[in-house]
């Protein structure tokens, strides 16, 4: 006679789950913090060793050297469209038609906020760094102002980013192509400013670095202050590119 044996559940498989997202204010300080030691260390080597100084003299000579006249009308027009007077135009246009479209003034004051935080930034690095532009022969346009950091460089690609914080915390549908299209404006105004020789490759990165540490510190703001608000009104919070 064959026994039989009794068979034993097998033990419950745990639950995943799911790895929480980051949240968004800390995404944010960890890019604007990341952005900020990128810029101090550009800073830094440029003041305390002779090879970056060196590095960017080089290649703006070599580049006046070799620049035709066809590249340069493409770079002038490059450069005139990511001026500040036209990134800023672009952002009072954008911020007053969404606020009008959304009938509420949070795009209009975040847009004027994050606008000030670029231009105090810019304004006041100038005047502490105080870093003379390239020799006028090397220069294919008129230029005015200290050098570092390029002025241009640093309000088109801060204008931009303060765009897409505005339209894609909305709408991230065209999440990629917004990105791709961004990106590549502001690394063409910034190699246009070099191109055109009134300002050095690290004027440019430095640029960068600053306008994502200004938009960064604006966005941290706005992000905590409408948790805040949302917290206290009983909603729940929106997640960004929720797509609503």
């Amino acid at each position: 006679m064959t026994l039989s044996r009794t068979s034993e559940p097998a033990d419950p498989v745990p639950p995943v789950r799911p790895v929480p997202a980051a949240s968004p204010v800390l995404i944010a300080v960890v890019v604007t913090l990341v952005a900020l030691g990128a810029f101090l260390a550009l800073w830094a080597t440029l003041v305390s060793t002779p090879f970056l100084a060196a590095f960017d003299t080089a290649v703006v000579t070599e580049i006046a050297a070799h620049r035709p006249a066809g590249l340069t009308a493409v770079m002038v027009v490059v450069t005139d469209l990511g001026s500040p007077t036209a990134m800023i135009t672009l952002l009072v246009v954008v911020a007053l038609v969404l606020g009008l479209r959304r009938r509420s003034w949070h795009p209009v004051s975040f847009g004027l906020g994050g606008l000030a935080a670029v231009l105090v930034v810019d304004v006041g690095m100038k005047l502490v760094v105080v870093r003379p532009r390239p020799p006028l022969e090397l220069r294919a346009v008129a230029a005015s102002g200290f050098s570092f950091p390029s002025g241009h460089a640093l309000v088109s690609a801060g204008v931009l980013l303060l765009i897409a914080h505005l339209v894609l915390a909305h709408h991230h549908r065209h999440l990629v192509a917004a990105t791709l299209g961004g990106g590549l404006a502001i690394v063409a105004v910034g190699v246009s400013r070099v191109v055109l020789g009134v300002h050095y490759p690290s004027d440019v990165l430095a640029g960068w670095c600053l306008a994502v540490v200004a938009v960064g510190a604006v966005v941290v703001v706005d992000l905590v202050v409408a948790r805040r608000r949302d917290g206290l009104s009983g909603e729940v919070p929106r997640r960004p590119f929720d797509g609503s």
